[in-house]
Parts: structure tokens; sequence; C-alpha cells
């Protein structure tokens, strides 16, 4: 039987890893505290109407293509060769 104060039996990695994770943990306290003191960054202004006009036609236009390609049954599929090459 060992009496020996330094008789840790190969925790000494254990100790080492939870202390990693304990400053890990530590850090990211401190970036959220940090991150709720600070003043929030300035707001973006508004886009005005015509931009939310023009922005919804141009997605709109998108939909429709993409909806008349996708529903088209001549349209070359996407895994054949030949439409790859084409392009």
């Amino acid at each position: 039987m060992t009496t020996d104060a330094n008789n840790n039996e190969g925790h000494g990695s254990l100790v080492v890893g939870l202390f990693i994770l304990g400053m890990c943990v530590s850090v990211m306290v401190y970036c959220g505290i940090r991150q709720m003191l600070d003043p929030p960054p300035p707001r973006r202004p508004e886009m005005s109407l015509d931009q939310r006009a023009y922005m919804r036609n141009i997605r709109q236009r998108n939909l429709d293509q993409l909806c008349s390609t996708a529903q088209s049954k001549h349209s070359p599929s996407a895994t054949d060769v030949d439409s790859i090459r084409n392009l």
C-alpha cells in the first residue's frame, strides 16, 4: 500500500480537461455579459415603398419562371448529360 501524497492514479488529465472546460465556459459567459452591456448596433433604415414593390416584383417573376420550368414536360432533366453540355 502506498502512502504517497502525489498518488493521483492518473487523474491528472481529467483535472486538466476540467480546467480547460471551465475556462471555455468562463469565456462564453464573459462574451455574453459583454454583449449585453454593449449598446446595440444602429438599426438599418426601413425600405421605401418603391423598393419593396420592386423586390416583390422580382420575387414574383423568379417564382413564375421556376413554376413554369418545373411544370414543363419537355424541360431537360438535371441529370441529363446532354443538357449539361449545352450550357
